[in-house]
């Protein structure tokens, strides 16, 4: 059975006001993570580093809990953010598990006294602005409250493709207890 040309035209209509609509019902549902992925795309900050940045710092320092232990509380946006003490320097690091190493913002790392020069940049890494670059430099200590590690593996990015200095991996593997749950982070040397 053939269908008219007008009842294809009207059933073409129909399907588009449908997809708009699924579209309109997606955008108003998904808006804060559309916002995000496209500032993401555009490699601009994302909102959650907007809100560290202008969170109040006393807000943002860790609880000493016992000699070597420190206990973090998330923020809003469920992140562990503090300050950590790097080369000297008091630096707001966001604790990231997912990151492999503690990773510096250009600014952060010369502010620690940390300048590499352009070659020095060899290591291809994944931010969420993109792939970049990264120099490794071996910081002389880190210490997060009660928790001094010596010798932190880390890598300093270049400059514009990180917002925040993360402490990753190197820092954290270190350590002999990581805990996260009810909105606290525990850490343990």
């Amino acid at each position: 059975m053939a269908i008219s040309s007008g009842t294809r035209h009207a059933l073409s209509e129909a399907a588009s006001w449908l997809v708009l609509a699924i579209l309109g019902v997606a955008t108003i549902v998904y808006f804060d993570e559309l916002k995000s992925l496209t500032r993401w795309g555009l490699g601009l900050q994302s909102p959650s580093m907007e809100a560290i940045a202008t969170r109040p710092a006393t807000q943002q320092r860790q609880t000493p809990q016992s000699s070597g232990t420190v206990e973090l509380a998330a923020t809003r946006h469920g992140q562990y953010v503090t300050f950590a003490d790097i080369n000297g320097h008091e630096t707001k690091v966001l604790v990231d598990t997912g990151a492999t190493a503690v990773a510096l913002t250009n600014s952060d790392a010369a502010a620690a006294g940390i300048y590499p020069s352009a070659s020095d940049f060899t290591v291809r890494v994944m931010t969420a602005n993109g792939i970049g670059r990264a120099a490794p430099v071996v910081l002389d200590s880190v210490t997060v409250g009660d928790i001094t590690l010596r010798n932190v593996r880390a890598l300093v990015n270049q400059p514009g493709t990180l917002h925040v200095t993360l402490l990753g991996m190197t820092f954290l593997k270190r350590l002999s207890r990581v805990d996260i749950g009810d909105g606290r982070m525990v850490l343990e040397q």
